[in-house]
C-alpha cells in the first residue's frame, strides 16, 4: 500500500475514534433540578415588617433517568423582598461547636444548633454510607421562626420592599466530578 494511503487511512481511523469518544459526552446523563418556593402569609400585598415563613423545595433527578449525582454544594440566591433578622435569633455554628470540642454550652443561650447560610457545602459524612454514594433526591427547607421583642412579634425573615411581580430565587448546585446544574423560581410577596 502507498504511504500516503496508509497516512490517509490512519488519519481517518483516528478521526473516527476521536468522534466516537466525544459522542458519548454529548449524550452523558446530566442532573435536572427543579426549585419551587412559597411564602406565607398568603394575603397580598404583605406589609413591610410582617414575619414571613418561607418554604424551598428542591428536587433532583437525572436525564436520562438512572444516573446518580452526589450533591457537593448548594447556593441559593434571594432577590429583594425580605430582610433577615440575624441578630434577633441567637445561633451556634458548626465551627464554634468544633472549636469547643462539641461542648453545647459554648453556644449562646437559646440558640439553635444550625448554620443557616445561603451557601452550604455537604459534609463528607453525608456523601457516602457503607461505601456507597448518598444521592439526594429532594431538599425541603422551611423557615419561619418568630419571637417577641419588646412586645412585637418579629420574624427571622420579614417582608421588606416586595416587588409587585415577585422576588427571584436562584439555585446553583455542584455535584461529584464537578457536574453543575441550576434552577430558578420566584415567590410573590
Amino acid at each position: 500500500m502507498h504511504p500516503s494511503r496508509i497516512l490517509t487511512a490512519a488519519t481517518a481511523a483516528a478521526t473516527a475514534l476521536a468522534l466516537a469518544a466525544v459522542a458519548p459526552v454529548a449524550d452523558a446523563p446530566r442532573p435536572v433540578v427543579k426549585l419551587t418556593a412559597a411564602v406565607w402569609p398568603k394575603h397580598l400585598p404583605i406589609a413591610d415588617g410582617t414575619p414571613l415563613k418561607l418554604r424551598l423545595n428542591t428536587t433532583f433527578a437525572s436525564a436520562p433517568r438512572g444516573a446518580n449525582f452526589v450533591l457537593q454544594h448548594a447556593d441559593y440566591l434571594f432577590g429583594r423582598g425580605a430582610k433577615i433578622n440575624w441578630k434577633l435569633f441567637p445561633t451556634c455554628s458548626a465551627a464554634r461547636l468544633r472549636a469547643s470540642g462539641g461542648a453545647l454550652d459554648a453556644c449562646p443561650k437559646g440558640s439553635k444548633k444550625y448554620a443557616f447560610k445561603l451557601s452550604a457545602t455537604v459534609p463528607d459524612e453525608l456523601k457516602t454510607v457503607l461505601g456507597g454514594d448518598i444521592v439526594v433526591s429532594r431538599l425541603d427547607v422551611t423557615t419561619g421562626a418568630t419571637r417577641m421583642v419588646n412586645g412585637v412579634r418579629r420574624g427571622y425573615f420579614e417582608a421588606k420592599d416586595c416587588p409587585a411581580k415577585g422576588s427571584a430565587i436562584h439555585g446553583d448546585f455542584t455535584f461529584d466530578d464537578g457536574v453543575e446544574a441550576s434552577a430558578d423560581t420566584s415567590v410573590v410577596c
